[in-house]
Parts: structure tokens; sequence; C-alpha cells
């Protein structure tokens, strides 16, 4: 899984490859410019409209909404969003996992939260009735790594599975990780931030259907040149 979420590693260790740095560089850029270009919580609400509403899937809502003659369902949809405020500040965590895959797959790599996000996306589209959890640790140097985090983030992202036995599953980790996971004081201050549920599979689609239509907006504001090798939070993770 590691091969197909981030193709040429992680972008923000302290041994990643100028092309991991520089995709890494790539997927913040484009998360700037679709927060810019429509906040994160309008894109939940947009999603939720379009899950009950005829909102065409060339179209993001906002230009659906706008566009002349639309006025009736325009004044329709934009009662139903009132009525749906609470919902999306409960999809809130999962639409942001939602993000980080989208920018990940345009750019070919990422971080720790890219990596984490794509990796739990997967894993509930091929194993939708099992138990997976996105959460989040502060990993300590152990016997087998010198771990040393930024201090302005100290906090990792990974998935965990439940099948016969409980997994750790770490593609952003030096060489990937899929590990048991049955004592957990390995994971200090673990905080679990997104819990599969199968009946958000069709607001996942929804939301990634809004993103790529954004992204259509946005693609021509991205930078043209080569994208920053120059990393700031960087990770320092050695084999003792």
């Amino acid at each position: 899984m590691r091969n197909e979420v981030l193709p040429h590693g992680p972008g923000n260790l302290h041994d990643s490859s100028k092309i991991a740095r520089q995709n890494f560089s790539r997927a913040s850029e484009i998360l700037d410019k679709l927060r810019d270009h429509r906040t994160m919580n309008q894109s939940v609400l947009d999603a939720l409209a379009r899950l009950a509403f005829p909102v065409p899937e060339s179209d993001t809502v906002r230009n659906f909404v706008n566009r002349e003659g639309n006025g009736e369902i325009a004044f329709e949809i934009g009662g139903f969003k009132k009525t749906k405020t609470a919902k999306a500040e409960k999809l809130a965590k999962l639409a942001e996992a939602i993000y980080f895959d989208f920018v990940a797959t345009k750019a070919g790599g990422g971080s720790c939260d890219h990596a984490s996000a794509s990796t739990f996306l997967r894993l509930a589209e091929a194993f939708p009735e099992r138990g997976i959890g996105l959460a989040r640790y502060r990993p300590k140097s152990n016997e087998s790594f010198d771990i040393v985090a930024p201090e302005q983030a100290s906090y990792h992202r990974t998935v965990f599975f439940k099948g016969e036995e409980s997994l750790e599953v770490d593609s952003w980790w030096p060489g990937g990780k899929v590990h048991q996971a049955t004592d957990w004081s390995e994971y200090p201050d673990l905080e679990l931030l997104v819990e599969w549920k199968k009946k958000r599979k069709e607001f996942i689609q929804a939301l990634r259907l809004e993103l790529e239509n954004q992204y259509r907006e946005i693609e021509s504001e991205l930078s043209q040149q080569e994208p920053s090798d120059s990393i700031g939070l960087v990770w320092t993770i050695a084999r003792k």
C-alpha cells in the first residue's frame, strides 16, 4: 500500500528524497489553494447538498446555485444548508482526511497526515465491514528507533485496522509498517480522530466530487515552477 500512497516515500523525514520533498510542497500548495477557494466547512455543506439535490456531476454546488434560472432550487439549497451546520461540524475530521487524501493523490506524496488519510480511506473501501480508525499519537524513541519530532508538530498520524487481530498500518513510517497492535503503551497520548462508518460512503464520494470540480477551477493558479524541496517541520527516525 505504501507504494500506492507515497510512491516516492514521505516528504518530511530527515532522509526524504528531493522528489518526495517536492511532492510534499506541492500537496501543501494544493491544499492551501483549495481552502482559499472554498472553506472546508462550506465544501462539506456543498457535499451534503449534493446528496439531497440534483446537482450535475460536472458542476460545483456553488456554480450550480449561482447559475441563471436556478433561483428557486438555490433558495431550497440555502435553507437546507442552514439545517446541516451541526452535521457538518461532526463530519469535519472525516472531511479533513478526504482533503488530505485528495491532495496526496494529485501531488503524489505528502506527510503522515496525507499518508494516513489515504490508507484509512483505501482500507475502508476494501474492507467496509471492518473496524478502522484514523488516530494520532506522540512517538518516542525505543529499542529500535531514535525518534526526534518537530517541536511544533509532535503528533504522528497512523491507522488501526481490526481484522482477525488488531493491526497498525502505517504507510508513512520508514519502510512502511504493519504492526500487531497489542501493547497500547507503544502509542503515547493516543487519540482517535476518525472511526470508519459504512454509512459515510456516499458523503465521501460527494465531497471527492466537489473537490475534483474545485480543483479544475484552481488548477491554473498553481505555480508552474518546480516545487520547493525545502521542508520546515522534519522528523528524524533512524534505526539504532
